[in-house]
């Protein structure tokens, strides 16, 4: 892993700017910037599957949430990258990453909302 903040840290900062109605799109990127950062392993730009695994594991950790099994997060790795990937380099440049980033916090934000 990259050093620098932890993902839990970095995820943290993010929930608790987002939860806000005014919350500051920078400090978002920001947080996004330092995530890309920990998890682009060959610092090519691109996060890719492998590296998209990493961060799916980690993110789930946080979350308290799992998958059944490996086989599992793998398919949500690609789910996600073919979802985000919107140049087909078949990998997340940092502002795919960003994109994404802030489509999943704010479909979960509005998800527990409406609970």
């Amino acid at each position: 892993m990259g050093s620098g903040p932890s993902i839990e840290k970095t995820l943290q900062s993010m929930k608790a700017e987002l939860v806000h109605e005014d919350y500051d799109e920078t400090n978002i990127t920001d947080a996004c910037n330092v995530l890309f950062l920990n998890y682009d392993h060959d610092r090519n730009g691109l996060i890719q599957r492998e590296e998209m695994q990493h961060f799916a594991k980690d993110l789930t950790l946080h979350m308290r949430a799992h998958f059944k099994n490996e086989h599992d997060r793998q398919i949500a790795c690609d789910q996600l990258i073919e979802s985000w990937d919107q140049d087909g380099t078949e990998g997340l440049s940092r502002k795919e990453f960003q994109v994404g980033m802030l489509k999943f916090f704010t479909y979960s934000l509005q998800k527990r909302r409406s609970f």
